[in-house]
Protein backbone atom coordinates (compact mmCIF):
# COMPACT_ATOMS: atom_id res chain seq x y z
CA UNK A 1 0.00 0.00 0.00
CA UNK A 2 1.12 3.57 -0.80
CA UNK A 3 -0.17 7.16 0.42
CA UNK A 4 0.33 9.92 -0.80
CA UNK A 5 -0.45 13.89 -0.29
CA UNK A 6 -1.07 16.89 -2.35
CA UNK A 7 0.35 20.19 -1.37
CA UNK A 8 -0.31 22.97 -3.54
CA UNK A 9 2.92 25.64 -3.37
CA UNK A 10 2.11 29.07 -4.06
CA UNK A 11 5.10 30.30 -6.19
CA UNK A 12 5.26 33.90 -5.26
CA UNK A 13 5.30 36.37 -8.55
CA UNK A 14 8.32 37.46 -9.76
CA UNK A 15 8.82 41.62 -10.48
CA UNK A 16 10.15 42.35 -13.54
CA UNK A 17 13.22 44.07 -13.84
CA UNK A 18 15.22 45.69 -16.75
CA UNK A 19 17.69 43.22 -18.57
CA UNK A 20 20.85 45.79 -19.41
CA UNK A 21 22.80 44.42 -22.49
CA UNK A 22 25.97 46.96 -23.31
CA UNK A 23 29.55 46.43 -24.81
CA UNK A 24 32.07 49.16 -25.46
CA UNK A 25 35.28 48.15 -27.34
CA UNK A 26 37.88 50.75 -27.26
CA UNK A 27 37.59 53.26 -30.03
CA UNK A 28 34.09 52.91 -30.69
CA UNK A 29 32.65 56.52 -31.00
CA UNK A 30 28.91 55.00 -30.21
CA UNK A 31 27.80 53.36 -27.05
CA UNK A 32 24.74 51.20 -27.49
CA UNK A 33 22.69 49.49 -25.07
CA UNK A 34 19.98 47.26 -25.25
CA UNK A 35 16.63 46.93 -22.61
CA UNK A 36 14.80 43.96 -22.38
CA UNK A 37 12.39 42.49 -19.72
CA UNK A 38 12.80 40.13 -17.23
CA UNK A 39 10.41 37.14 -16.82
CA UNK A 40 9.68 35.11 -14.62
CA UNK A 41 10.50 30.69 -15.32
CA UNK A 42 6.80 30.03 -14.63
CA UNK A 43 5.47 32.40 -17.04
CA UNK A 44 4.76 31.55 -20.51
CA UNK A 45 5.35 34.27 -22.77
CA UNK A 46 8.51 35.75 -24.47
CA UNK A 47 10.88 38.43 -23.53
CA UNK A 48 10.40 42.03 -25.51
CA UNK A 49 12.51 45.29 -25.75
CA UNK A 50 11.79 47.87 -23.14
CA UNK A 51 10.74 51.35 -25.03
CA UNK A 52 10.58 54.78 -23.57
CA UNK A 53 13.19 54.65 -21.24
CA UNK A 54 15.57 57.52 -20.24
CA UNK A 55 19.39 56.09 -20.32
CA UNK A 56 22.12 57.84 -19.44
CA UNK A 57 26.17 57.53 -19.37
CA UNK A 58 28.22 59.28 -16.45
CA UNK A 59 31.80 59.60 -16.40
CA UNK A 60 33.28 59.29 -12.92
CA UNK A 61 30.43 60.32 -11.90
CA UNK A 62 29.68 63.00 -13.72
CA UNK A 63 26.75 63.27 -16.42
CA UNK A 64 27.50 62.71 -19.99
CA UNK A 65 24.92 62.36 -21.74
CA UNK A 66 22.07 60.74 -22.60
CA UNK A 67 21.11 57.90 -24.84
CA UNK A 68 18.44 58.37 -27.44
CA UNK A 69 16.14 55.75 -28.59
CA UNK A 70 16.47 53.82 -31.99
CA UNK A 71 16.15 50.59 -33.77
CA UNK A 72 18.03 47.95 -35.85
CA UNK A 73 16.07 46.56 -38.60
CA UNK A 74 16.95 43.12 -39.91
CA UNK A 75 15.80 42.49 -43.65
CA UNK A 76 15.69 38.97 -45.39
CA UNK A 77 14.45 38.51 -49.46
CA UNK A 78 11.49 36.75 -49.72
CA UNK A 79 10.37 34.94 -53.36
CA UNK A 80 7.68 37.19 -54.63
CA UNK A 81 7.77 35.08 -58.28
CA UNK A 82 9.21 34.98 -61.42
CA UNK A 83 9.74 37.86 -63.94
CA UNK A 84 8.62 37.25 -67.91
CA UNK A 85 12.22 35.62 -68.36
CA UNK A 86 11.42 33.18 -65.88
CA UNK A 87 14.19 34.37 -63.13
CA UNK A 88 12.97 34.57 -59.62
CA UNK A 89 11.92 37.81 -58.27
CA UNK A 90 12.58 39.01 -54.35
CA UNK A 91 11.84 41.64 -52.58
CA UNK A 92 13.24 42.71 -48.98
CA UNK A 93 10.97 42.50 -46.23
CA UNK A 94 11.74 43.13 -42.34
CA UNK A 95 12.14 40.57 -40.93
CA UNK A 96 13.36 41.55 -37.01
CA UNK A 97 13.17 45.01 -35.46
CA UNK A 98 15.39 45.54 -32.30
CA UNK A 99 14.94 48.75 -30.44
CA UNK A 100 18.17 49.93 -28.81
CA UNK A 101 19.50 53.19 -26.54
CA UNK A 102 22.43 54.87 -28.24
CA UNK A 103 24.83 58.30 -28.19
CA UNK A 104 27.65 59.30 -30.24
CA UNK A 105 30.66 60.41 -29.16
CA UNK A 106 32.66 63.40 -29.90
CA UNK A 107 35.65 61.21 -28.70
CA UNK A 108 36.07 57.38 -27.46
CA UNK A 109 35.69 56.69 -23.63
CA UNK A 110 38.93 57.01 -22.36
CA UNK A 111 41.20 54.11 -20.61
CA UNK A 112 41.31 54.49 -16.39
CA UNK A 113 37.86 56.47 -15.96
CA UNK A 114 35.07 54.90 -14.54
CA UNK A 115 31.74 55.06 -16.53
CA UNK A 116 28.15 54.29 -15.14
CA UNK A 117 24.92 53.68 -16.91
CA UNK A 118 21.69 53.91 -15.63
CA UNK A 119 18.30 53.24 -17.19
CA UNK A 120 14.87 54.10 -15.77
CA UNK A 121 11.18 52.77 -17.31
CA UNK A 122 7.77 52.95 -15.78
CA UNK A 123 7.06 49.83 -14.30
CA UNK A 124 10.17 49.03 -13.17
CA UNK A 125 12.82 49.50 -10.55
CA UNK A 126 15.83 51.56 -11.73
CA UNK A 127 19.32 49.99 -12.74
CA UNK A 128 22.84 50.83 -12.80
CA UNK A 129 26.04 48.99 -13.86
CA UNK A 130 29.55 50.60 -13.96
CA UNK A 131 32.47 49.74 -15.71
CA UNK A 132 36.43 50.77 -14.75
CA UNK A 133 38.12 51.45 -18.66
CA UNK A 134 41.31 49.06 -18.50
CA UNK A 135 44.42 49.77 -19.84
CA UNK A 136 45.75 48.82 -23.10
CA UNK A 137 47.42 45.17 -22.23
CA UNK A 138 50.93 45.16 -23.59
CA UNK A 139 52.07 42.47 -25.81
CA UNK A 140 54.93 41.36 -27.90
CA UNK A 141 57.21 39.53 -29.72
CA UNK A 142 54.66 37.73 -32.20
CA UNK A 143 55.65 34.71 -34.20
CA UNK A 144 53.60 33.16 -36.93
CA UNK A 145 53.88 29.74 -37.17
CA UNK A 146 51.41 28.12 -40.39
CA UNK A 147 50.10 25.01 -39.95
CA UNK A 148 52.15 23.35 -37.30
CA UNK A 149 49.68 22.94 -35.03
CA UNK A 150 46.55 20.34 -34.46
CA UNK A 151 43.59 21.76 -32.79
CA UNK A 152 40.94 20.09 -30.08
CA UNK A 153 39.23 18.65 -33.07
CA UNK A 154 42.27 17.71 -35.23
CA UNK A 155 42.25 20.15 -37.66
CA UNK A 156 45.72 21.45 -38.89
CA UNK A 157 45.87 25.15 -38.03
CA UNK A 158 48.24 28.09 -37.56
CA UNK A 159 49.91 29.17 -34.38
CA UNK A 160 50.07 32.20 -33.41
CA UNK A 161 52.82 32.30 -30.33
CA UNK A 162 53.40 35.86 -28.26
CA UNK A 163 54.00 37.24 -25.05
CA UNK A 164 51.67 39.12 -22.60
CA UNK A 165 53.04 41.31 -20.15
CA UNK A 166 51.29 41.53 -16.82
CA UNK A 167 50.82 44.65 -14.59
CA UNK A 168 51.84 43.67 -11.17
CA UNK A 169 49.58 43.62 -8.06
CA UNK A 170 46.19 43.47 -9.71
CA UNK A 171 43.67 40.81 -10.99
CA UNK A 172 43.89 41.38 -15.16
CA UNK A 173 42.29 39.41 -17.28
CA UNK A 174 42.46 38.87 -21.14
CA UNK A 175 40.34 37.73 -23.94
CA UNK A 176 42.35 36.86 -26.96
CA UNK A 177 41.45 35.76 -30.24
CA UNK A 178 42.37 35.84 -34.50
CA UNK A 179 40.81 38.08 -36.54
CA UNK A 180 40.39 37.47 -40.60
CA UNK A 181 40.08 41.01 -41.74
CA UNK A 182 39.96 40.70 -45.81
CA UNK A 183 36.22 41.38 -46.53
CA UNK A 184 34.93 41.67 -42.86
CA UNK A 185 36.67 41.62 -39.50
CA UNK A 186 35.56 38.17 -38.22
CA UNK A 187 36.74 35.82 -35.43
CA UNK A 188 38.79 32.93 -37.10
CA UNK A 189 36.86 30.29 -34.37
CA UNK A 190 40.42 30.66 -31.90
CA UNK A 191 41.47 28.29 -29.51
CA UNK A 192 44.52 27.50 -27.61
CA UNK A 193 46.54 24.64 -25.08
CA UNK A 194 48.44 27.40 -23.13
CA UNK A 195 47.72 26.38 -19.46
CA UNK A 196 44.95 28.51 -17.91
CA UNK A 197 43.04 29.48 -21.04
CA UNK A 198 39.36 28.97 -21.49
CA UNK A 199 36.86 29.46 -23.99
CA UNK A 200 34.41 32.06 -24.05
CA UNK A 201 31.89 33.61 -25.47
CA UNK A 202 32.10 34.17 -29.36
CA UNK A 203 34.75 32.34 -30.20
CA UNK A 204 37.54 34.04 -28.36
CA UNK A 205 40.07 32.35 -25.53
CA UNK A 206 40.03 34.33 -22.25
CA UNK A 207 43.09 33.80 -19.82
CA UNK A 208 43.30 35.25 -16.32
CA UNK A 209 46.45 36.10 -14.60
CA UNK A 210 46.46 33.45 -11.80
CA UNK A 211 49.48 32.04 -13.36
CA UNK A 212 51.60 35.05 -13.71
CA UNK A 213 50.56 37.75 -11.88
CA UNK A 214 53.03 41.24 -12.42
CA UNK A 215 54.95 39.13 -15.09
CA UNK A 216 55.55 37.93 -18.85
CA UNK A 217 53.60 34.86 -20.22
CA UNK A 218 53.81 32.94 -23.35
CA UNK A 219 50.38 32.46 -24.96
CA UNK A 220 50.07 29.99 -27.86
CA UNK A 221 46.96 30.85 -29.93
CA UNK A 222 45.20 28.24 -32.74
CA UNK A 223 43.41 29.18 -35.51
CA UNK A 224 42.10 27.61 -39.06
CA UNK A 225 44.80 27.33 -41.87
CA UNK A 226 44.43 29.64 -44.19
CA UNK A 227 47.06 30.88 -47.56
CA UNK A 228 48.05 34.96 -45.57
CA UNK A 229 49.19 35.67 -48.95
CA UNK A 230 45.23 36.22 -49.86
CA UNK A 231 44.15 36.63 -46.13
CA UNK A 232 44.15 39.79 -43.64
CA UNK A 233 45.10 38.81 -40.14
CA UNK A 234 45.38 40.45 -37.03
CA UNK A 235 45.52 39.03 -33.12
CA UNK A 236 43.87 41.01 -31.00
CA UNK A 237 44.46 41.15 -27.25
CA UNK A 238 41.95 42.84 -25.40
CA UNK A 239 41.93 44.00 -21.69
CA UNK A 240 38.42 42.52 -19.74
CA UNK A 241 36.84 43.54 -16.46
CA UNK A 242 36.44 40.61 -14.09
CA UNK A 243 32.64 41.02 -15.20
CA UNK A 244 33.33 40.99 -18.53
CA UNK A 245 35.39 37.87 -18.20
CA UNK A 246 32.95 35.62 -15.82
CA UNK A 247 30.02 36.63 -18.18
CA UNK A 248 32.27 35.61 -21.06
CA UNK A 249 32.90 32.05 -19.87
CA UNK A 250 29.70 31.19 -18.22
CA UNK A 251 27.65 31.54 -21.61
CA UNK A 252 29.87 29.56 -23.83
CA UNK A 253 29.60 27.22 -20.67
CA UNK A 254 25.72 27.76 -20.65
CA UNK A 255 25.75 27.42 -24.26
CA UNK A 256 27.67 24.18 -24.47
CA UNK A 257 25.59 22.90 -21.61
CA UNK A 258 22.47 23.31 -23.54
CA UNK A 259 20.08 20.10 -24.18
CA UNK A 260 22.60 17.95 -21.69
CA UNK A 261 20.69 16.67 -18.64
CA UNK A 262 23.87 15.43 -17.32
CA UNK A 263 26.02 18.58 -16.91
CA UNK A 264 24.80 20.85 -13.99
CA UNK A 265 22.97 24.23 -14.17
CA UNK A 266 24.83 27.13 -15.65
CA UNK A 267 24.17 30.82 -13.91
CA UNK A 268 25.17 33.72 -15.85
CA UNK A 269 26.47 36.36 -13.23
CA UNK A 270 24.96 40.10 -13.77
CA UNK A 271 27.20 43.03 -12.76
CA UNK A 272 24.07 45.41 -13.02
CA UNK A 273 22.68 47.02 -9.56
CA UNK A 274 18.51 46.20 -9.41
CA UNK A 275 18.36 44.08 -12.84
CA UNK A 276 19.62 41.49 -15.20
CA UNK A 277 22.34 41.35 -17.67
CA UNK A 278 25.74 42.82 -18.57
CA UNK A 279 28.07 46.31 -19.37
CA UNK A 280 31.67 45.92 -20.21
CA UNK A 281 34.45 47.83 -21.13
CA UNK A 282 37.58 45.99 -23.05
CA UNK A 283 40.85 47.70 -24.19
CA UNK A 284 42.23 46.04 -27.17
CA UNK A 285 46.05 45.99 -28.58
CA UNK A 286 46.06 44.78 -31.83
CA UNK A 287 49.06 43.29 -33.75
CA UNK A 288 48.98 42.62 -37.77
CA UNK A 289 50.08 39.31 -38.70
CA UNK A 290 52.76 39.54 -41.81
Amino acid sequence: MACEQVVEIEVPEQEPQITLSCFYKSGDIQVKAYLNNSIGILVNEDIGPIRGATVKLYENEVLMTELVEGADTLFRDEYIGDDSQGYPIYEQVVRKITPYYQTDLSVPLQAGNTYKITAEAEGYPAISATQKFPLAPTVSDLIYKPMSRVDFEGYLSDAFEFQIHDAPEEDNYYAMAVYDCSTFCNDNWTSSFTPGTVRGLDGVVLLNDNLFDGQSYGVELLSEAVDIAHRDLKVVVSAISRDGYFFSKSVEAYSIAEDNPFVEPVIIPTNVENGQGIFTIENRSEIIVE
